[in-house]
């Protein structure tokens, strides 16, 4: 067992941020690491402390609890006055919308992050984003998309300008995230063929509350390996042969399990992106 896997199993809220280390002479080239960051309502007992310890293959020592006071982190983290690029689009938020330039030739696409995830600028959303508009490119047009976990709705509305006709079925186990991307959706003024924006884990039920038993030949889910790893029978059964899957939210170190666990799931590998640390993948269903 890695000490990711020993990680996961403490069934902790914890945060990898991937570190790219400095050299003696303070340039880049020291050897990467991750940072790994725990996080508890109260101050952790000295017993949590030794059981991370084990995990992390650290001296207990090492790890000191810091009391932080509470703050409004998505609204902290999230960056009003950015403005990310693609090929195809700007996104920028809400309360940024104002600031684009005048000479733009690009469809503009505004987010409002503050409560769910999904601005554009984090190194996973950008490597979806880059493989849905690859898709678009070769001339792909899906009749029916899934959005596993779609936080801000920032990857539904990409589809939803590219495919305007495609059938959209978004989902978040947060009520936040629902009420984002509903909200995204009313700020572009967006109005898919037919979208479907609802709260729920599993796709057996969103798809039965939306009245459809279409599968899907195109599915995005952007969330955490555990659960990529978890759901991946769920989002084979819900997929059509010859369907695109793009998997994102996955630090390198995770890549070859969550791959895996969709090969065994009968879906092949067409493509792999990799950003800062971070990976996604293009497969599709066999």
């Amino acid at each position: 067992m890695t000490a990711l896997d020993a990680i996961e199993e403490l069934g902790l809220v914890y945060t990898l941020t991937p570190i790219k280390a400095s050299g003696e002479d303070g340039e880049q080239g020291g050897r990467p690491y991750l940072q790994c960051d725990f996080f508890f309502e109260h101050a952790p007992e000295a017993s949590v402390i030794d059981h991370i310890a084990d995990a992390l293959q650290r001296p207990a020592k090492h790890l000191v609890p810091k009391s932080i006071a509470p703050q409004d982190w998505l609204g902290l983290s999230y960056d009003r006055s950015a403005i990310y690029e693609s090929r195809h689009f700007l996104y920028t938020a809400v309360d940024n919308a104002s600031a684009l330039p005048s000479d733009i030739h690009k469809r503009a696409i505004v987010v409002n992050a503050a409560h769910a995830f999904g601005t554009g600028g984090h190194m996973s959303t950008k490597l979806a984003i880059d493989l849905i508009e690859m898709l678009y490119d070769r001339g792909y047009r899906p009749d029916h998309c899934i959005d596993f976990g779609c936080g801000s709705g920032i990857l539904s509305l990409s589809c939803a300008a590219l495919w305007p006709e495609t059938r959209l079925t978004a989902f978040d186990c947060m009520d936040e995230s629902v009420q984002a991307t509903k909200l995204a959706f009313e700020a572009n003024a967006y109005k898919p063929a037919g979208i479907t924006i609802a709260q729920g884990e599993n796709i057996p039920d969103v798809l039965e509350g939306a009245q459809t038993d279409a599968k899907a030949d195109l599915v995005l889910a952007n969330i955490l390996p555990s659960v990529l790893k978890e759901k991946a029978a769920q989002i084979a059964q819900a997929t059509q042969a010859g369907a695109y899957l793009i998997l994102s939210g996955i630090i390198d170190e995770k890549s070859e399990d969550v791959r895996q666990t969709y090969t065994a799931c009968g879906f092949e590998v067409e493509s792999v992106a990799q950003l800062e640390g971070w990976t996604a993948f293009l497969m599709i269903r066999a």
